[in-house]
């Protein structure tokens, strides 16, 4: 029998640590679709759309060329499912370009502002 030599284990890599699990983003509602959002910030010259990229080559099977976003200017996937765009608003109003507190035609071009008129008092018909 032959005397068992230890060696000391030499740690090669750090012991694994689990990953520092961030929040998720919590998204202000908008109360109106992504696309109807994007068409309100982009006329009122708040955002614009990003540099169509070429499309991927070869094109993936489940690529889906029938979507289209009005953000990136491209096919592969619809503008209400564009997480870059929603990411995109949300950091405007973070950074308070865009409030949702105060109805203003240029602070806030995303509700839709009223243009009713307000009916005469009573008596005055």
């Amino acid at each position: 029998m032959h005397p068992r030599l230890t060696h000391p284990r030499v740690a090669t890599h750090p012991p694994p640590r689990p990953y520092a699990q961030r929040p998720r983003r919590q998204f202000t509602p908008l109360g109106m679709t992504l696309t109807r959002a994007f068409e309100k910030l982009r006329d009122a010259g708040v955002i614009a759309p990003l540099a169509p990229r070429p499309l991927p080559h070869p094109i993936p099977p489940h690529f889906r060329s029938h979507e289209h976003c009005l953000y990136h200017q491209t096919p592969g996937h619809d503008t209400e499912r564009c997480s870059a765009l929603h990411h995109a608003i949300q950091d405007l109003i973070d950074s308070g370009v865009v409030d949702l507190a105060r109805p203003s035609v240029t602070t806030n071009p995303l509700p839709a502002h009223s243009t009713h008129a307000v009916p005469p008092p009573p008596g005055l018909q």
